[in-house]
């Protein structure tokens, strides 16, 4: 029997940290008759950990493995935090990533850093008696993470599985680099302390959940601040038909790949999804170990160790700038046409500024218009096109600092221009 990593805790020892993640649940709580007696489970996940996998919770065990609740090792748990699909979990240090894992590819949903919460709908949902399970997964850190540079060199890789017990095979794909990274970090060999704090709320906390609690009001009023993404969908899709009237006017010939592409970088745009950044510190990633691996062990040629994970327009203040790939597709709606004959990328790249611009030019879209007037796209890729507009992607680090910031501890390295990332790369600001 696997011995379960999880502390269980009253709100009187944690008030403290709450109050300073996020005073305003803090005072909801405090409005809880009997607070302090309620109790709550403190977890400890490692990076890559799946706290959530496709919809079922899972804990840590002393093996090292994460086990779902519903497993008989987790029965001491399983009661306490079994009210609902997901029970409500509040994020105490570093940060995670919801996604859905479809396969063939990872799409970011959401990042949660500390002072947010997850299972919100869930347990709402199960209060009204229509509990609904998700489909998606969250993972200590982050899952959609990745090297510009290619790490696929298989003597590199030998070397880094040698020091780290790596998988066997280099990663093909930038989606696979993450089992990779988690391999490292977990390895005995760092010694790494890099962990991911969760606070569950437990049974004890909806036994008295009414309309009146200040604590469910306040579940509430978070709960309708997160579903915009949602409500603005519904209003979105009822406007674009508009701007399919005018495709349709101009007899343009679109594929629906490019208008559900156009359709995403809208809502990156309106910060309802993520895209893409540098890493810049340790809340989604172990990053300097990670890097610091690839330098001493792998023996990463030339270029700078820049690693890149989701981010939500805005997340970094001085540089408010994120990116999108088309060769790293993470549609929340669609998917690409894999077929044979289907254009290059710089072609989609093509489509995809033709009916973008079309899209900010067409002022009797009211509707739309609203959504364009503060979205801006730069369009770039290893093979520019003066006459569309399409820019060579080695100016990104002239013009985002962000690109060049390991420049310092990593002397005589170059900004990764050639990256597969930058093939088909669209700014959004």
């Amino acid at each position: 029997m696997a011995k379960v990593i999880a502390e269980q805790v009253f709100w009187k020892e944690v008030c403290t940290q709450v109050h300073a993640l996020n005073p305003q649940l803090a005072n909801a709580i405090e409005s809880i008759k009997d607070a302090d007696k309620k109790t709550l489970i403190k977890v400890r996940y490692k990076f890559g950990d799946l706290i959530l996998n496709s919809g079922a919770v899972q804990l840590p065990v002393e093996t090292g493995d994460c086990l779902p609740l519903s497993h008989p090792d987790c029965k001491r748990f399983s009661i306490a935090l079994s009210y609902a699909p997901v029970p409500l979990g509040l994020i105490l240090r570093q940060g995670v990533e919801i996604f859905v894992d479809s396969s063939n590819y990872i799409t970011p949903l959401n990042l949660l850093k500390p002072g947010n919460l997850f299972g919100l709908f869930e347990v709402l949902d199960s209060a009204a008696n229509n509990p609904v399970a998700p489909v998606w997964s969250i993972t200590a850190g982050a899952r959609s993470t990745f090297f510009l540079p290619k790490i696929s060199d298989r003597q590199g890789h030998e070397r880094l599985k040698r020091s780290f017990n790596v998988p066997a095979d280099p990663p093909r794909k930038l989606s696979e680099q993450w089992n990779v990274f988690k391999a490292i970090a977990q390895s005995p060999e760092l010694k790494l302390e890099w962990y991911c704090e969760v606070l569950f709320f437990t049974r004890d906390w909806f036994t008295d959940f009414t309309d009146k609690s200040s604590f469910k009001a306040y579940l509430n009023e978070l709960a309708w601040q997160q579903s915009r993404y949602a409500r603005q969908h519904i209003i979105l899709s009822l406007l674009w038909k508009s701007l399919a009237v005018e495709i349709n006017r101009r007899n343009l010939r679109t594929r629906a790949y490019i208008i559900d592409t156009l359709k995403h970088l809208i809502g990156v745009a309106s910060k309802s999804v993520p895209a893409f950044n540098v890493v810049t510190d340790d809340v989604l990633i172990p990053l300097q170990e990670i890097q610091q691996a690839y330098i001493d062990q792998y023996l990463l040629k030339e270029y700078l160790p820049t690693m890149m994970a989701p981010a939500t327009l805005g997340s970094n203040s001085e540089y408010n700038k994120v990116y999108y790939s088309l060769s790293k597709p993470t549609l929340v709606e669609g998917a690409p046409d894999e077929r044979d004959n289907t254009p290059s990328i710089l072609t989609d790249m093509r489509e995809i500024k033709s009916v973008y611009d079309l899209f900010k030019k067409s002022s009797h879209l009211d509707g739309l218009k609203v959504s364009a007037e503060n979205m801006n796209c730069k369009f770039y890729h290893i093979e520019p096109s003066q006459m569309d507009s399409i820019h060579s992607s080695s100016l990104l680090a002239k013009e985002n600092p962000l690109f060049l910031m390991d420049a310092k501890r990593f002397k005589g390295r170059e900004f990764c221009a050639s990256a597969s990332f930058l093939r088909g790369c669209i700014e959004i600001s």
